[in-house]
């Protein structure tokens, strides 16, 4: 009898694992199997993806995606899963050993597993209900990782093979997504359109207007995806959701330039109060879309200010401030702005795109009054801070621009302070140097003594506390107050005097904004030991007026690059016209600096400041009515660089002789006389780059940099102009 009993249970075990056999027996056994064997663990490690995705914050300055998670892959996960892509058809088994199963990954080997083993598909129809959450999972896993084909064919099954299930309308919402992602728009189209006017579950019909929403944003469907977000916000009752759906219905608002209606949506944000993070921003958003002629500037400045006071807020300060900073642009008070920006970056960070855009909006304020190396760092500052990829290439573009003008305005600026030293007579330049010592020293003995004082407060509040504690706690270092003078005092010996700033190893920032002006005219010196010394500043200052003369010419080609980039890079005629006057009237150690910047002084002004170009026009044309630059003010179609003339040919010949012979001072020579026989032929720019040449072969270093300095601005779009701008660029690599 136990026999009996034995074979039977046996029988019923091996007739319930077959997979022909769609009897309730056996599709009880694969369900249950399917879920607790396999799909149960996938499951588990699909939703610690999800999890981890959850906690990523939404970047407020571009359009929110309508779903709070965004499941796709996660940068830090392996997105190669070729290993683990089976052709389940076939019945190859996964191997779990080739492959980290983790994540998605290992949600897909699970599905697999589930469908290999339990699947009861019999004549095209399958028998075992948990076979759809296998490729439900299955399809998930690939949609969310790329693997666009796989995620079709996945939820492809699902409609052919399972239309009755309860996940058939979420694996048709799913196919279209994967459609649309697989670039097959129109396809997907299809599919929302033909889902949008069936029946569906409330729940169905929630996730439906959600995702048709996003597949219509993605398209760039600005306007229908609006319609499509209304009726999401009707179906859609939770408070957490339709915060997000009116939030993005402000940002398409505003992509349209409707301020008003965009003003609407985020105070409807601000009502629903969804949480602290869109409370901030739909105040931001506000402030940013206010009308003065229909609004109250004071009402709104005191509401914003109001949330200041109130403790929840404490940790959005700066995003208030910011706010208040929109809004204060907004009502044209560009100077109250300017303080709110300021009062944002001094705010403890909740943020770093709010802190981005404050530096960029402060960046622009200095960029449009022509401060251009202030308005670099907090380009700079930005670029740091933010992730927007739009954003990072227009400040790439513009902080190059910079960094070529402000290491310009060093050139001139240190050269001119050397310059002017050098001028001096021995006892005026030690009175200089003895009262900035002095100065110096009363600002050091300040910090010390504020320093000192901050530490006895601090030791003797340390003292009080260790009171009735162990005898050791006052041993600590930050409770010994000479060990932390003696730290603090270390800590300035390496890095200087730091604010508390981001960044703030940077030597760039070092010294604060405020301070730049100071560092890029060679002022800090730091705590260097012998600052004190006066001998150390004098030591400085050249001998030799050869070594003046050179930085002289490096100065004044500076600041015709100076002038001539504030025009070509920033449009900026005022500030060109400026720094061009400035160096033709002080005067240029080269005549052709000098008629280089009286040219650009005309062709900047023809067109709007006339009597300016008419001016340096009358001057190149009484004082060089031989040079090409004449010609193209009297004929400016035509071009007058000739074709190499057979006597410049022969001269450039002679010259290269005494080149390769290193008969530097002879090439110099036939150099200035080929200037004065043939100033209008191209091959003159071989001759200015070859008499360059002669420097770095005597060793004067300072002398070629000028010249090859010269070479690229005088003689732009000439094979010498791009070799010289190539040595240059190669030697600063080096450095």
């Amino acid at each position: 009898m136990k026999h009996t009993i034995a074979f039977f249970i046996l029988l019923v075990l091996i007739v319930s694992c077959s997979r022909k056999n769609a009897g309730f027996t056996n599709k009880s056994y694969h369900n249950v199997t399917a879920w607790n064997n396999t799909l149960f663990n996938g499951q588990q490690a699909f939703d610690a993806v999800l999890k981890d995705k959850l906690q990523e914050k939404d970047n407020f300055f571009e359009i929110l995606p309508v779903e709070k998670i965004n499941p796709y892959l996660l940068a830090s996960e392996d997105s190669k899963i070729s290993d683990v892509e089976l052709n389940f058809k076939n019945g190859n088994n996964p191997n779990p050993t080739q492959v980290p199963v983790t994540g998605y990954e290992r949600a897909v080997l699970k599905s697999v597993k589930a469908i290999q083993k339990h699947s009861i598909n019999i004549k095209g129809k399958e028998h075992n209900k948990m076979m759809v959450r296998a490729y439900m999972l299955m399809g998930k896993s690939y949609l969310y990782q790329g693997k666009y084909l796989e995620a079709i064919e996945s939820f492809s099954y699902i409609q052919k093979n399972m239309p009755k299930s309860k996940a058939a309308v979420e694996s048709r919402m799913l196919l279209a997504e994967a459609q649309a992602r697989q670039g097959n728009n129109f396809d997907a189209s299809e599919l929302f359109l033909g889902m949008e006017n069936n029946k569906m579950k409330k729940k169905d019909k929630k996730a439906f207007y959600r995702k048709y929403a996003q597949f219509l944003l993605d398209s760039k469907k600005y306007t229908e995806a609006a319609e499509v977000l209304e009726t999401a916000y009707n179906v859609n009752k939770n408070k957490k959701q339709r915060g997000r759906i009116a939030f993005i219905q402000a940002q398409l608002q505003e992509l349209q330039n409707d301020s008003d209606k965009a003003y609407s949506y985020y105070q409807k944000v601000y009502k629903l109060k969804p949480d602290w993070e869109f409370e901030v921003k739909s105040q931001i958003g506000m402030a940013k879309n206010f009308n003065p002629k229909t609004q109250n500037f004071t009402e709104k400045q005191e509401e914003i200010t109001s949330l200041l006071k109130e403790g929840q807020y404490q940790s959005r300060r700066n995003e208030l401030y910011y706010a208040l900073a929109n809004l204060a642009a907004k009502s044209d008070s560009s100077q109250l702005a300017e303080q709110y920006y300021k009062n944002s970056l001094a705010e403890k960070e909740s943020d770093p795109e709010v802190r981005a855009s404050a530096y960029l909006e402060l960046g622009e304020k200095y960029f449009k009054r022509s401060k251009y190396l202030q308005a670099g760092l907090y380009y700079d500052s930005a670029y740091i801070k933010t992730n927007r990829k739009l954003v990072k290439k227009q400040l790439e573009l513009v902080n190059k621009n910079i960094k070529r003008l402000a290491d310009r305005y060093y050139v001139i600026k240190k050269n001119d302070s050397i310059i002017s030293l050098y001028n001096m007579s021995e006892a005026e330049r030690n009175d200089f140097f003895t009262a900035h010592i002095s100065k110096l020293k009363k600002i050091e003995a300040e910090k010390q003594k504020e320093l000192e004082e901050q530490t006895t407060v601090f030791a003797t509040e340390s003292y009080a506390f260790t009171i009735g504690k162990s005898s050791n706690a006052g041993k600590f270092f930050m409770y010994n107050a000479s060990q932390k003078i003696k730290d603090q005092q270390e800590f300035t010996r390496i890095w200087g005097n730091r604010p508390l700033t981001d960044n703030w190893r940077s030597s760039k920032k070092s010294g604060s904004i405020q301070n730049t002006e100071a560092q890029l005219l060679g002022q800090d010196n730091g705590n260097h030991p012998e600052r004190f010394n006066l001998d150390f500043y004098t030591s400085k200052i050249p001998k030799t007026k050869s070594r003046i003369d050179s930085l002289k010419q490096e100065r004044d080609t500076a600041q015709l690059a100076l002038g001539i980039s504030y025009f070509s890079d920033f449009k900026d005629k005022i500030s060109a016209t400026e720094s061009l006057t400035s160096l033709v009237k002080s005067p240029p150690f080269h005549d052709e600096i000098r008629l280089q910047a009286m040219y650009n002084l005309y062709s900047i002004n023809k067109e709007g400041q006339t009597n300016i170009a008419d001016e340096y026009k009358s001057q190149i044309l009484a004082q060089y009515p031989n040079s090409k630059y004449a010609e193209f003010i009297l004929n400016p179609t035509q071009n007058y660089f000739t074709a190499k003339n057979p006597e410049a040919i022969k001269l450039y010949n002679e010259t290269y002789a005494l080149y390769e012979k290193e008969d530097y001072d002879g090439v110099r020579a036939k150099a200035n006389e080929a200037i004065q026989l043939f100033p209008n032929d191209v091959i003159l720019a071989k001759f200015s780059l070859l008499s360059v040449f002669c420097d770095a072969k005597k060793g004067n270093k300072e002398e070629f940099l000028n010249g090859l300095e010269r070479v690229k601005i005088l003689f732009d779009g000439t094979p010498e102009a791009e070799r010289a701008a190539q040595i240059l660029k190669d030697l600063k690599e080096k450095k």
